[in-house]
């Protein structure tokens, strides 16, 4: 019956049911299950959520394999090929590393400033902690409760930067430099911009600009952005950097750049836009080219073979 639970494409009663019902009202969104792992003193939550997946609590807060079935976006989880920067930017959120695959909110995460860049909107808790130990106290604070079962309860994120958001100041970081600024809270990154590259042509926008970034299009391998800005700006978007992404303005092609370490930014003119973005990495486009090579020599060769038996036939 667990394992049966742990494949579900519904959760009816549950927290996977609403928050289906949400996405299909408002558009994408990410969450972050907790259960208090590694919590001091709370040996019986000692194990992760991948040696206790069949466990009632871990399964009700859809970590592991759960949203996947769900179509739902969590920001952690297990994978053995992780991208260096989303391993160091989790890292930085709780102020302690993991086991290399596995990238898991902590309980020093539950302070984190970085989490809500990552448009973490629902935060589900595993509804047996106790509410007044201070990492769900933590996860409380600025949020509000939006449902609750004897297992699992849910609260949102109101005031979140979103999957994208446009800022009109910008400082050139190198590699590793961001994080330490985010953390720290030396840096407002819903106004600057941490960029590793150059910094493009800002302007300040008018005391009653109204900017807009809104996510129209999500595909496996991009999405699209419908933009409004009263001034050249930088277009920050929530997704793991990675190199291989190239984004487009208009049909024209700008850099992505590395921003806050690990998600992205482009630059962005003053205006209306239609942004649009996918993963597009190089090897993949040699591969498909060589494939289509590949398959154009396949259909001459036995083009040719054809041709030859027809002309013997003939003769």
């Amino acid at each position: 019956v667990a394992l049966a639970e742990e494949v579900r494409r519904d959760d009816p009663g549950g927290a996977g049911e609403f928050l289906q019902v949400q996405q299909a009202a408002s558009g994408p969104f990410r969450y972050v299950g907790y259960g208090g792992i590694l919590y001091p003193g709370d040996e019986a939550r000692g194990r992760n959520y991948m040696e206790r997946r069949l466990d009632p609590a871990v399964q009700a807060i859809l970590v592991n394999g759960r949203p996947i079935f769900l179509n739902l976006d969590e920001i952690q989880g297990y994978n053995p090929l992780q991208l260096q920067r989303y391993v160091d930017y989790v890292a930085a959120m709780n102020g302690e590393p993991q086991d290399y695959h596995t990238s898991y909110l902590l309980p020093g995460g539950t302070t984190s400033p970085l989490l809500d860049l990552l448009d973490t909107r629902y935060v589900l808790i595993d509804a047996s902690l106790p509410q007044d130990r201070e990492d769900v106290t933590a996860l409380r604070e600025g949020r509000s409760e939006v449902f609750r079962n004897n297992e699992v309860i849910i609260y949102e994120t109101d005031d979140l930067p979103g999957r994208a958001w446009i800022v009109h100041d910008a400082q050139a970081v190198g590699p590793g430099e961001a994080l330490p600024l985010l953390t720290s809270g030396s840096v407002d990154p819903r106004v600057t911009a941490l960029l590793e590259g150059p910094v493009p042509p800002l302007a300040a926008p008018g005391s009653e600009a109204s900017e807009v970034a809104e996510v129209t299009r999500v595909d496996p391998d991009g999405l699209t952005l419908s933009t409004t800005s009263s001034a050249d700006g930088v277009l920050v978007i929530s997704e793991v950097y990675a190199n291989g992404w190239r984004a487009w303005v208009d049909g024209a092609e700008t850099p992505v750049l590395p921003t806050f370490h690990a998600l992205q930014g482009i630059a962005l003119p003053a205006g209306d836009h239609v942004v649009t973005l996918r993963y597009e990495p190089l090897s993949l486009r040699l591969g498909l080219w060589i494939s289509g090579i590949s398959f154009l020599a396949f259909l001459v060769a036995a083009f040719s073979r054809l041709w030859a038996h027809l002309q013997g036939d003939q003769a």
